[in-house]
C-alpha cells in the first residue's frame, strides 16, 4: 500500500507544476546562416533570389573580378539599398543584399552563378562585418553554399575598412 501511495505521489504529485522545479527560460540562441535567407530579406524564408535581376544594377557595364576566378560579373542591389552601397560612409544596414551575377567564360550574357552578400543582424559574426554569404544558381532559387564561408570572408577582409564590400570599377 505504501509503495503504490508513492507511485502515485509520483505520478501526480512530481509532475504537477506546483511541485516541479522551476527551470529558466532558454535564451534564443544565436541566430545562424539557416535563420537567415539574405535573398529573403530579414526573416527566416526558402532561400529565393528570384527578383535579383530587377535590382539596380550598380555597374555600366560588365567587369573583371579577380576574386571571383577573373570572370566578367555585374552588381545588383535592391533598389532601396542603393544609397547605403554607394556611400560608404556608415556601415550597411541590416538587410541590405548584394549580387554579383558571374557571366559565362566565354564571354556571352548567359549568367552562371550568383555570388551573394547579406548583411546580418549584430552577432553574427563580428569579425567579418556580421556578413552572410552564399553561391546561388542562376535563377537565384537554390543555395550551393552559404553561410559563413571562408573562402569569402578571407577576400572580403581586405575590405573591412569599407565595411567588407569591394564596390565596382
Amino acid at each position: 500500500m505504501l509503495r503504490s501511495g508513492l507511485i502515485l505521489t509520483c505520478l501526480f504529485g512530481c509532475g504537477s507544476p506546483a511541485t516541479s522545479p522551476t527551470h529558466p527560460t532558454p535564451s534564443k540562441p544565436a541566430m545562424t546562416a539557416l535563420d537567415f535567407d539574405p535573398c529573403a530579406g530579414i526573416e527566416p524564408a526558402s532561400v529565393d533570389c528570384s527578383d535579383w535581376a530587377t535590382w539596380t544594377k550598380v555597374n555600366t557595364t560588365p567587369f573583371v573580378s579577380e576574386g571571383h576566378q577573373n570572370v566578367l560579373v555585374d552588381v545588383y542591389v535592391q533598389p532601396e539599398h542603393l544609397a547605403a552601397y554607394t556611400d560608404r560612409s556608415q556601415p550597411a544596414p541590416v538587410g541590405i543584399r548584394v549580387v554579383k551575377a558571374q557571366h559565362a567564360k566565354d564571354g556571352s550574357d548567359k549568367i552562371m552563378t550568383l555570388t551573394v552578400m547579406g548583411k546580418m543582424p549584430p552577432g553574427y559574426d563580428p569579425e567579418h562585418g556580421d556578413w552572410f554569404y552564399g553561391i546561388y544558381d542562376p535563377k537565384g532559387t537554390k543555395a550551393m553554399k552559404q553561410g559563413r564561408l571562408e573562402m569569402c570572408s578571407d577576400c572580403h577582409d581586405q575590405a573591412a575598412d569599407r565595411d567588407f564590400l569591394f564596390g565596382v570599377p
